[in-house]
């Protein structure tokens, strides 16, 4: 899995530290446009009923990616 791909990660599994359980996921897009990364994941944080740091769940999400 690239950052370039569509794809979905288990918060759980990405962001161990945030303790949210594997039903809430976050997708994962092309870098080069921070703001649809940020409407993207805010768009995914108010569906779940959450408020979330996107500068924070970018960066850790692209670690994690990193680390696969």
């Amino acid at each position: 899995m690239t950052e370039y791909a569509l794809g979905f990660v288990e918060i759980a599994k990405a962001l161990p530290g945030l303790g949210y359980d594997n039903s809430f996921k976050i997708a994962i897009v092309h870098p080069a446009t921070e703001t649809d990364n940020a409407k993207l994941f805010q768009a995914t944080a108010k569906n779940a009923g959450l408020t979330i740091f996107m500068s924070s769940i970018i960066a850790h999400a692209r670690k994690w990616i990193n680390e696969q």
